[in-house]
């Protein structure tokens, strides 16, 4: 539909026939692109696929962020001479930059809220593996009471106590009216 900035965007279609003709580009080892082309009336489409095979010892999927709220182009990343191929595994926020379902990194989690959410990802025996997860926290204050966390680094403030950690990055937290912050260092207050 034009109104959401596309002149052209077709219904759903089968894209691959049997008569499709792909053609492999390796990129290292373990990690190969097919490519094939098809068209939607006058409008030619490339379809890309990136295989990776998680077996090969020299493969290693890591989450390309220095912060969740810092938007690097695909192109500063290349530069890393490890850097292979990315793919968009997750929905952004367009205003952000930053995830906006549950995120783990390095068997950390990065972004969670109280409320279970569905999730996909490899687990440490390389296996595509889903399930739900959920954060279950509290922090205690020096006068030993405790008060629930709500959330990890999201990008919609619940009601309640949050968190932002350093994997947020640079970019502004978007605050409710009414909304307090204090800043943390060492486990210890520093402001407000």
């Amino acid at each position: 539909s034009v109104g959401n900035g596309y002149s052209f965007c077709p219904g759903p279609q089968p894209l691959v026939q049997p008569s499709t003709v792909w053609t492999r580009h390796p990129l290292a080892s373990g990690v190969a692109m097919d490519t094939a082309h098809s068209h939607l009336g006058k409008q030619p489409l490339t379809i890309s696929v990136l295989g990776v095979n998680l077996d090969n010892h020299n493969v290693r999927p890591v989450a390309l962020h220095g912060g969740l709220s810092n938007r690097h182009r695909l192109s500063q990343l290349a530069a890393d001479k490890h850097f292979v191929a990315a793919t968009n595994g997750m929905y952004f926020s367009f205003g952000t930059g930053t995830p906006t379902v549950p995120f783990v990194d390095n068997g950390k989690p990065i972004v969670l809220s109280t409320t279970p959410k569905p999730v996909a990802g490899i687990g440490v025996d390389n296996h595509a593996q889903s399930g739900n997860v959920w954060l279950k926290a509290a922090v205690r204050g020096v006068d030993g009471l405790s008060s629930v966390l709500n959330a990890v680094n999201t990008e919609h403030l619940p009601i309640g106590l949050s968190l932002y950690t350093g994997s947020w990055g640079s970019g502004r937290i978007p605050l409710p009216a009414g909304a307090r912050t204090r800043t943390l260092r060492g486990g210890v207050i520093i402001t407000g």
